[in-house]
């Protein structure tokens, strides 16, 4: 019986550690981007990779970690596999601001602008900040056309 109710605290106090140690510490996805961004200015691009990934398999529904794997990607110049990931984030939260921009800035650095417009408009809309309408104008002003207040708010 003594053996049993200590087993059981041993237990418990597993679980509660477990707990008290993922409250006092950043998300593991959050801190495996952050030793990649490490190995990426290393210069050791296969280790930050496989970082990134480990992220992604920490946390699969984190957003966040599927951002840090698409922005590598495209850092290191393999764009259809960076577009994919973008897109694999938005699907998670399409109305996460970090990668609709994200996703926004690599279609117009890949001179396919036309295909950036949602993604910004999606910020403006959602964000209703100062910089999300600066990042729509300049958009606009990219693509030479008229900002209409509408596509603001």
């Amino acid at each position: 019986m003594v053996a049993s109710a200590l087993s059981r605290m041993s237990r418990n106090n597993s679980t509660v550690r477990g707990r008290l140690w993922r409250a006092s510490n950043p998300t593991l996805d959050a801190a495996y981007a952050n030793i990649g961004l490490t190995e990426l200015a290393q210069g050791r691009q296969a280790e930050a990779e496989a970082t990134f990934r480990k992220a992604i398999q920490a946390a699969p529904a984190s957003g966040a970690a599927r951002l840090a794997l698409a922005n590598f990607l495209w850092s290191v110049r393999r764009t259809q596999e960076a577009e994919q990931a973008f897109k694999d984030a938005l699907a998670l939260n399409p109305a996460d601001l970090a990668a609709n921009r994200a996703l926004g800035m690599f279609y117009m650095s890949s001179a396919r602008t036309a295909e950036a417009e949602p993604y910004f408009k999606t910020i403006a809309q959602n964000a209703r900040t100062t910089d999300a309408a600066i990042n729509l104008a300049d958009y606009y002003i990219v693509r030479r056309r008229q900002l209409a207040v509408a596509d603001l708010y």
